[in-house]
């Protein structure tokens, strides 16, 4: 299933094949076919996963993410109707751990958030340096 850097020429070489060797089913027909196919091979494979639950729903995570990106990146519709997926993970961030330049490196969004989830009233600073400000005090 490409295995990132491991796979035989990691990125590049994927993107190669999807947009030169594949091109021609980089779309609505391709996507609607090759996601009909995974999920009848899925389903007639249950038998043999594991009874662990956890196993088709990190597949399904899986084939969900690069429908996703596909579907992006080819301008088609995204066919993801694997069934159930992981929820989306969320990033736990330590301030005490990070540098400075790492801190300053997050979003407003991202620091906002990471200070409500310790307690903080975030409401109370204004701007993405006033949030950078306190969470270095941390």
């Amino acid at each position: 299933m490409g295995g990132g850097p491991y796979y035989h020429g990691a990125d590049f070489r994927l993107n190669f094949h999807h947009t030169h060797n594949a091109i021609q089913l980089m779309n609505d027909k391709g996507a609607q076919r090759w996601s009909q196919l995974m999920l009848d091979t899925l389903d007639a494979s249950a038998e043999h996963m594991t009874d662990d639950p956890r196993i088709r729903t990190s597949i399904n995570t899986f084939l969900s993410h690069f429908m996703a990106k596909y579907s992006e990146d080819f301008g088609f519709e995204n066919r993801s109707f694997f069934g159930d997926t992981n929820p989306q993970f969320k990033q736990k961030i330590n301030f005490l751990k990070m540098s400075k330049e790492a801190i300053e490196a997050l979003t407003e969004n991202e620091l906002r958030n990471a200070l409500i989830e310790r307690g903080f009233d975030a409401g109370n600073y204004v701007g993405k340096d006033e949030l950078v400000n306190k969470a270095l005090m941390m």
